[in-house]
């Protein structure tokens, strides 16, 4: 069974070296992680969660100009 990251990371078209390298981390020590043979870092912890954060701003920034542009549904 796939960890959650590595089923995240592949739903997002990263590979493993990019991953690492946006979160500071080695690909080696990534692929530990991926494999549940040690913890996730805290570097990586805190990349995931900027990334979440940023996209829960993105989306309600997109909710919020499709609301102000009062955009009809097709029909």
């Amino acid at each position: 069974m796939e960890s959650p990251i590595s089923v995240w990371r592949k739903q997002q078209g990263l590979t493993r070296e990019a991953l690492a390298k946006a979160s500071g981390l080695s690909s080696s020590l990534l692929r530990q992680v991926e494999e549940g043979k040690t913890g996730i870092p805290g570097e990586l912890q805190d990349y995931l969660t900027t990334l979440k954060e940023n996209v829960s701003l993105l989306a309600s920034e997109q909710s919020f100009f499709v609301a102000s542009r009062r955009i009809r549904p097709l029909k």
